[in-house]
């Protein structure tokens, strides 16, 4: 991903360089790039968790491989493996 850009994690944005579909229609947060680091950015519009925890602000990631679940309205897990690659 290019310095100083976004994926999208839930419903595409057109602000963003991709995105990852996940169960509803709103967008669920950003992966962004700063950097040689990446954030995990959260709407706060539905829950987002990363590694079984509940992000509620802006999160440094900092592992080359995590997990991010986005529950649907029912609460059953949607679970997204990311693994990177430099």
């Amino acid at each position: 991903m290019p310095n100083n850009k976004r994926i999208t994690i839930g419903e595409y944005d057109s602000t963003c360089v991709d995105s990852i579909d996940c169960p509803g229609v709103e967008i669920r947060g950003y992966l962004e790039r700063k950097d040689e680091k990446l954030y995990l950015v959260p709407t706060n519009l539905i829950p987002i968790f990363y590694n079984d925890q509940e992000i509620t602000s802006r999160k440094l990631i900092d592992k080359s491989k995590f997990r991010l679940n986005c529950p649907d309205y029912r609460k059953r897990d949607y679970e997204i493996i990311i693994k990177l690659k430099k």
